[in-house]
């Protein structure tokens, strides 16, 4: 595995997990007493193993972990994943307020290109990760959505990818992109966990997202050249690809992953 460059060009992912009480809950009938926030933790270790692994040496992946329920929470800030790097495991309680977690996210991305300085840095990624509907009002995150989608240069709107586990609720994820706006619903997708098994759904989840990643980081490490917009909408097009790519999935419809558990 190559070591990455200190001028190497940035992808910021962001996993905005929800921890609301509902995460309390067992995975399945029996009393194993495995819950899901558990299998969420593990699955969270893991990725960042598989993106470890998968490092670039041109394209860094850097990660960060923002938690929501009645408050949403930084538990792991912006940055490149190595053997020594620490969280607390997530802790579930509380309602799932939405709304504030896209807000935070969004004082976030501020923060962290202030951060960034001068290195150059692909659009944001924000997987958003709920076993439910959010307990707000759908005006509220409706809103927040938008204050998302003006983010203007050298800011770049994020991609947003809401990603269900347990019951699907298609209209949720349906009405979360189209509320993101118009101009951007070609770089928003959702995936959606079909299946009983809620802790092999959450592996599922991130054992997708970590190929996405280091699908789009390895194309990029030899295809981006060209100006700043180039590049950025030469990683949009990389990530798309990743998305409906054969290779990442069982069966795919235009920006959309529909997994069938085993």
């Amino acid at each position: 595995m190559s070591k990455l460059i200190d001028g190497s060009p940035v992808l910021p992912v962001y996993l905005i997990c929800d921890t609301s009480g509902s995460m309390n809950a067992g995975v399945d009938s029996s009393d194993s007493g495995v819950r899901r926030i558990d299998v969420l933790n593990e699955a969270i270790i893991d990725l960042f193993i598989k993106i470890y692994q998968g490092s670039r040496t041109t394209v860094r992946v850097e990660v960060s972990v923002i938690s929501f329920n009645s408050e949403p929470c930084l538990n792991f800030p912006l940055q490149n994943i190595n053997p020594d790097v620490e969280m607390s495991p997530l802790q579930a309680s509380g309602l799932t307020e939405l709304a504030k977690a896209l807000d935070f996210f969004n004082d976030r991305l501020t923060v962290d290109e202030a951060q960034r300085g001068g290195r150059f840095g692909y659009r944001p990624v924000a997987f958003v990760i709920t076993d439910g509907k959010p307990t707000d009002r759908k005006e509220a995150w409706k809103k927040a959505c938008a204050r998302l989608a003006a983010r203007r240069k050298p800011s770049l709107p994020p991609r947003i990818i809401p990603c269900m586990v347990g019951d699907p609720c298609e209209d949720l994820l349906d009405t979360l992109i189209a509320f993101y706006g118009k101009d951007l619903t070609s770089v928003s997708g959702k995936v959606i966990i079909n299946g009983k098994d809620i802790a092999q759904s959450i592996h599922s989840v991130f054992n997708l997202i970590a190929q996405t990643l280091n699908y789009s980081a390895g194309a990029a490490e030899v295809a981006v050249s060209g100006s700043y917009d180039d590049q950025v909408g030469q990683m949009d097009t990389m990530f798309e690809k990743a998305l409906s790519d054969d290779a990442n999935k069982p069966r795919v419809s235009f920006n959309r992953w529909f997994v069938d558990n085993p």
